[in-house]
């Protein structure tokens, strides 16, 4: 090796070890990920009671600061403690990476006069930046926030006003399809009454062999005045159920689906429904018997028409 090409080896080594020497220090922040647990919580509660709801926030991700709030219904009295922090909980706290925090959500339902419905609270645990304008080179992915929420019952003389119902239940694609497409069934719930409630159930589909297919709906919350699409694991996205086109048996499918509220044993929702699936080839098969019938019909009427038309012409000699 030449010395020109030594001493060019050289100084590319040193420019490159130059870059950690005197550049500062560099910050590389994945992300923010964050944990609260419950997701979701439904409590009831009379007028002029308390509840305290505890709420666990684990950070998952790099340490970063936030900050903690709740959102709520004026009707509703809301306050947070815990032992990181003070009455003051918009002050920013930093969490470790694998961190938790416990903070204890007490809320009450003002006196008589407050309406007898469904309340939203909802806690939310706020990412702060707070690094990035003194140290250069971060680069942070910052979720606006993350909510958990609570539903509040208020019922003044310990009933429940939850009216769920079936309002709808079948396949999109009707009554007969061909074995070409894949198999829905859609289900949709509405409850009518002003307090939420919890459903969960099974559904049961008989297969033209006699084969049975059972499907687990897991339990779910359904607000006050709305109503819900059902889907399951078994289904596509948006359905309940699904089979696709490899799967599928011609004859007539029959499906019965079972609602019920944990701990009401007697309140039930039942709903039917059935749809047929035509083999391609049978219809293609079917088509061309019906075009071959027609066909011959035709001929035989058109030679029929014709006889009756055609009059033999005779001869008569002087």
């Amino acid at each position: 090796m030449s010395s020109s090409i030594r001493l060019l080896f050289v100084i590319f080594a040193l420019l490159f070890y130059s870059l950690f020497i005197f550049t500062g220090p560099l910050y590389a922040i994945d992300g923010i990920s964050v944990e609260i647990e419950p997701k979701f919580t439904h409590i009831l509660l009379k007028p002029s009671t308390s509840y305290t709801h505890e709420i666990t926030v684990k950070n998952a991700g790099d340490p970063t600061y936030f900050t903690f709030e709740t959102r709520n219904d004026p009707s509703i009295l809301v306050a947070m403690s815990s032992n990181r922090f003070g009455p003051d909980s918009r002050t920013p706290l930093l969490l470790e990476h694998d961190e938790e925090i416990v903070i204890k959500i007490r809320i009450r339902a003002r006196d008589e006069t407050i309406e007898k419905r469904d309340y939203l609270v909802e806690f939310v645990a706020s990412p702060k930046d707070l690094l990035h304008k003194s140290s250069q080179g971060i680069n942070v992915e910052l979720k606006p926030e993350v909510i958990t929420k609570l539903v509040v019952g208020i019922t003044t003389d310990s009933y429940t006003d939850m009216q769920p119902r079936i309002t709808l239940f079948r396949n999109p694609r009707g009554f007969i399809s061909l074995d070409t497409d894949h198999q829905e069934l859609s289900l949709i719930v509405h409850n009518t009454g002003i307090q939420g409630t919890y459903l969960q159930g099974v559904l049961r589909i008989e297969r033209p062999s006699g084969a049975k297919d059972i499907v687990t709906i897991p339990l779910i919350f359904l607000a006050a005045q709305s109503q819900e699409k059902i889907h399951s694991a078994q289904g596509l996205p948006g359905s309940l159920y699904a089979i696709r086109s490899e799967g599928l048996e011609s004859g007539i499918y029959r499906a019965r689906v079972q609602l019920q509220m944990p701990g009401q044993h007697g309140s039930l929702l039942y709903a039917s429904t059935s749809f047929y699936v035509l083999s391609e080839r049978i219809l293609t098969v079917g088509i061309l018997i019906a075009i071959l019938i027609f066909a011959l019909v035709a001929f035989v009427v058109f030679r029929h028409l014709h006889i009756r038309a055609w009059k033999p012409v005779s001869l008569e000699t002087n």
